[in-house]
């Protein structure tokens, strides 16, 4: 199956300064959508704040922000619901990559298969796995490079050959460490822009997880015929929402197909402070 160009985030897109809203016109191309996603996280290499990290996930996947997808991205054969945190998964970087340099089709996706293999991950349909890469590790996919050129992106593994009972698919997405990197920063502080990345990969994941196996065609999801996602029409458009629990988070705005804008939730005005 003819792979199409990775779900990158470029650095342009992500600054805290350039505010790229903008009208899109999602479509959906009858792929599969990630219906009730469980989430992994992988640190590889030990991160600053890896328990927040995983409260933040955990959040996420019943905010109002998911609230939003399942009311204007379910589909008549796909429903769409809150989702949860299944827990994580630590890797020693010092075994992967080389000189420092963690690379998606030598490094990444060999690993993801190989922890398939080996049962140390056990993918089904609504099975999410977000990489988080420790400091001085550098991303790179397809020549692009963390911080130089891209700040996260999102994939998907056909494993069709491994015949899994559940799912063809693996779902992934990588996100660098962005503490010293200036152009993904959408906030002063790195673990904001940590959190503000993560929403839009993650969400753009559940409505179009294997997009990149195919363009407006299946398996892709929901895109617009200008090849752009959910989050891309949002990008640096933050805003502060606060859980249950009184913890305040940084994250993204997303494209609403109901309300025509960038919104935080199902009933969001566009104008809620940023």
């Amino acid at each position: 199956m003819k792979r199409v160009s990775l779900h990158l985030l470029p650095i342009v897109l992500v600054l805290a300064s350039f505010v790229h809203s903008r009208t899109i016109t999602p479509e959906y191309f009858g792929g599969p959508l990630v219906e009730m996603p469980e989430i992994t996280a992988v640190f590889v290499g030990n991160l600053p704040s890896q328990d927040r990290i995983l409260r933040f996930l955990d959040y996420l996947t019943r905010s109002p922000l998911m609230d939003l997808v399942i009311q204007d991205y379910r589909t008549p054969a796909n429903s769409l619901k809150h989702g949860r945190l299944i827990g994580s998964i630590q890797l020693n970087s010092a075994t992967l990559g080389v000189d420092n340099i963690l690379d998606d089709a030598r490094d990444i996706r060999p690993l993801l298969r190989s922890l398939v293999s080996g049962g140390t991950l056990n993918p089904n349909s609504n099975s999410l796995y977000v990489i988080y890469l420790a400091p001085g590790i550098t991303l790179r996919s397809q020549g692009s490079y963390s911080c130089r050129d891209i700040c996260a992106y999102h994939d998907a593994i056909d494993m069709s050959t491994i015949a899994l009972a559940d799912t063809t698919y693996l779902f992934y997405i990588v996100i660098p460490d962005l503490e010293n990197c200036a152009g993904c920063a959408s906030s002063p502080n790195p673990f904001d822009s940590l959190t503000t990345t993560t929403t839009h990969e993650l969400l753009e994941s559940i409505v179009n997880p294997a997009g990149t196996l195919g363009f407006m065609q299946p398996p892709a999801g929901w895109i617009s015929r200008t090849y752009e996602e959910i989050g891309d029409a949002c990008n640096g458009e933050t805003y502060k929402i606060m859980d249950e629990e009184g913890e305040e988070w940084i994250v993204q705005k997303i494209w609403s197909r109901t309300q025509g804008m960038c919104a935080t939730g199902p009933n969001s005005p566009g104008e809620m402070k940023g």
